[in-house]
């Protein structure tokens, strides 16, 4: 990969996943809601979803689900159905302190991640035009997701991290909630973006 391919492949990477979607919003709303330091189980679960996204798209099986109606329906509202249930937990969130008030975890994240329709789109779309078809293919695949997976972390760590710093000064328990509702409408806009797409 020449340094032109692998400055756009950067840019392009950063522009696609660090823009808001259901990750990044959930990121922000999790190291406001529970810092940093108590959300990396979280990202963590986001980047091993990533993960998951990255070798199905790399498969194809993102382009069969593509052409099949019924699959990509079923898709859709599995994804639909988590990410609501998603916008319900950070809407719900309330006061951090409470014993009824739970970390996003680790499955949260790899569920996420895994079904979300957003994070195929990009991951699809990135590995068709910086794959080449006229280089050792599954070479190339890996040094391109290798690099998606890098960059999306960072991202991803960067996000959660600038929620904790962003919103850590806000103490009072009303203003944290009413954080993570806006932090939720914007989840569901997106996920309602992504679904009607």
């Amino acid at each position: 990969m020449h340094l032109d391919q692998f400055v756009l492949l950067i840019v392009l990477i950063v522009a696609f996943y660090a823009t808001p979607g259901p990750a990044t919003i959930s990121l922000v709303a999790s190291g406001a809601s529970y810092g940093f330091r108590n959300s990396i189980p979280y990202v963590l679960g986001l980047i091993v979803g990533i993960s998951v996204t990255l070798f199905v798209s790399s498969m194809g099986l993102v382009y069969l689900i593509t052409q099949n109606e019924l699959l990509f329906t079923i898709f859709k509202y599995i994804s639909l159905g988590y990410m609501l249930y998603l916008v319900y937990k950070i809407w719900n969130t309330g006061d951090v302190n409470s014993e009824t008030s739970k970390v996003l975890t680790f499955k949260d994240g790899l569920i996420l991640n895994s079904i979300n329709p957003k994070a195929y789109i990009g991951a699809f779309a990135i590995l068709t035009q910086f794959v080449n078809s006229k280089a050792v293919i599954l070479q190339n695949e890996f040094l391109v997701s290798g690099i998606i997976f890098v960059v999306v972390g960072l991202i991803d760590f960067t996000t959660c991290y600038l929620g904790e710093v962003v919103f850590g000064f806000i103490t009072k328990k009303t203003t944290i909630s009413k954080v993570n509702k806006v932090m939720a409408i914007l989840l569901l806009i997106s996920v309602v973006y992504v679904t009607v797409m």
